[in-house]
């Protein structure tokens, strides 16, 4: 009984080590990716400090990011979790898109559909 319990404790820190945010710079936001296993890069809101995000892929483990509010704006912040916001790095011609922030290197975009 003591090893399952053991076991079971390791995989819960395990699975919950993959639920955090990993600091990274603004340029990651906008970063573009080409890979057909890529399902998207959303914004999933804002706290005190930093904005958060998540990158979207079919075949390998989805990617949290966060960035300080300091070296990335975002026009219309919502609460962390409340939302997932799909982001364009370009603004592409078609759709129902607005701007979404912008980086030290480019603006962003959302969909708005």
């Amino acid at each position: 009984m003591p090893k399952t319990l053991v076991l079971i404790l390791i995989a819960f820190i395990i699975a919950s080590c993959g639920a955090e945010y990993l600091e990274t710079n603004p340029d990651r936001v906008d970063m573009m990716h080409s890979s057909p296993t890529f399902r998207g890069q959303f914004y999933v809101g804002s706290d005190d400090t930093h904005h958060f995000f998540i990158e979207k892929w079919k075949y390998r483990k989805d990617r949290k990011f966060k960035v300080n509010k300091e070296i990335l704006k975002v026009h219309n912040e919502i609460p962390l979790k409340s939302d997932e916001i799909p982001l364009w790095p370009l603004n592409p011609d078609k759709g129902n898109v607005e701007e979404f922030g912008e980086t030290t290197t480019r603006k962003l975009y959302k969909d708005n559909s």
